[in-house]
């Protein structure tokens, strides 16, 4: 079963795996997932556009890393796929995450190889 980004959110926010940051409106949110007790995965982070640079993403980061069975873990994994790459890992970077790996991809058109 593929589970689309909307009900993906909804599912996340009842298993309780997602943190979210609300003023009068939903300003962001962090998304994470466990593989096991010494291992998580933080899946996303995101601020809305206008609520950027107030530190929102840095509010949501450290109530992650507080929480009890996150602190349990040996290793957080975050995947950074995104144009917007080295603003991403310095973000990480604050947080002790280090570059460990590269992931190259090569996109393939219908019918051409």
């Amino acid at each position: 079963m593929q589970l689309s980004p909307k009900s993906e959110i909804k599912t996340a926010i009842k298993e309780g795996r997602i943190l979210i940051a609300k003023n009068k409106n939903t300003e962001g949110f962090l998304q994470y997932k466990f593989y096991d007790k010494t291992t998580c995965e933080l899946s996303s982070i995101y601020v809305v556009k206008n609520a950027r640079h107030n530190g929102i993403g840095k509010e949501l980061m450290k109530a992650f890393l507080n929480l009890d069975a996150v602190r349990k873990c040996h290793k957080i994994y975050a995947h950074v796929d995104s144009l917007e790459e080295e603003r991403l890992l310095s973000f990480y970077r604050i947080f002790k995450f280090e570059k460990v790996a590269v992931l190259m991809v090569r996109k393939m058109r219908k019918g051409k190889r």
